[in-house]
């Protein structure tokens, strides 16, 4: 009999638990910020970027390997993209009321990856390219969020942006494959 008040008890607090849970999420995403289209536009766009961006840091070494790299020289096509990210982002996110930034150029500059051959300073140089101007794209981000809602709605407008971030990044790579 004890076990069965248990159980029941048990079943009614995690059916109620769920139910807060769905309630709490559906109240904290301020879905009435989508009706911006500018907002809407903003968070499409990285939705559609995101699925791409990790692409070039999950496939560079591979591609390196095809243009026939030496193997020892391959880990620095990786590196140019990640020391361009962090030299960019004191750069443009420093310089970003001066300087407009184009984060449509630093997917252009994977056009000449297939012509780089073997050579790894070509390959080095495409990929430090490509993590320069990424590093504006990740760091203007909550900038261009202000600007478009506000903020006063920055933690609701980044919390939609980086959900639709997170759901492209989780299928993007995956979808790309090898």
């Amino acid at each position: 009999m004890d076990d069965e008040l248990y159980l029941e008890t048990y079943r009614n607090q995690n059916e109620n638990y769920d139910e807060s849970i769905i309630r709490q999420l559906l109240a904290q995403i301020n879905l009435k910020l989508l009706k911006n289209n500018a907002f809407t536009l903003f968070t499409v766009s990285n939705f559609l970027s995101s699925l791409g961006f990790f692409v070039p840091y999950n496939f560079a070494h591979d591609l390196a390997k095809d243009a026939d790299v030496i193997e020892s020289h391959r880990k620095f096509v990786l590196m140019g993209i990640g020391f361009s990210t962090c030299i960019s982002h004191i750069i443009i996110d420093e310089s970003s009321d001066i300087i407009q930034c184009n984060i449509n150029y630093s997917w252009h500059i994977y056009i000449v990856a297939p012509f780089s051959g073997s050579d790894i300073l070509y390959h080095v140089s495409y990929a430090s390219f490509f993590g320069f101007f990424s590093g504006g794209y990740i760091g203007l981000t909550s900038i261009i969020t202000v600007d478009l809602v506000g903020l006063n709605k920055l933690s609701n407008g980044m919390g939609i942006i980086l959900l639709f971030q997170g759901i492209a990044t989780a299928i993007g790579t995956p979808v790309v494959g090898k």
